[in-house]
């Protein structure tokens, strides 16, 4: 997706996130993690990832994983964890 599409679709995204998580990041940041977050196959919304998880998909491109755990919980799941 390019251009004027992909740029209502991550406004949507974030307009439905906390606006304070939102003005923490740049334009090309937000842009990104908008990116990441598609590639999740997950309707978590990035206001809701966890710290390290936005720095490594800003800084490693890394796509963030989650599991659901004994209690039917959904937790972020990291490699080095794995």
């Amino acid at each position: 997706m390019e251009g004027f599409s992909e740029l209502q679709e991550a406004s949507s995204l974030f307009g439905d996130c906390n606006y304070g998580f939102v003005c923490k990041y740049t334009a090309e940041q937000l842009l990104k993690i908008y990116r990441i977050h598609k590639k999740t196959g997950w309707d978590i919304y990035p206001d809701s990832w966890e710290e390290r998880q936005i720095q490594e998909a800003l800084h490693l491109d890394k796509i963030p994983r989650w599991q659901y755990n004994t209690e039917d919980k959904v937790i972020a799941l990291y490699r080095d964890e794995v």
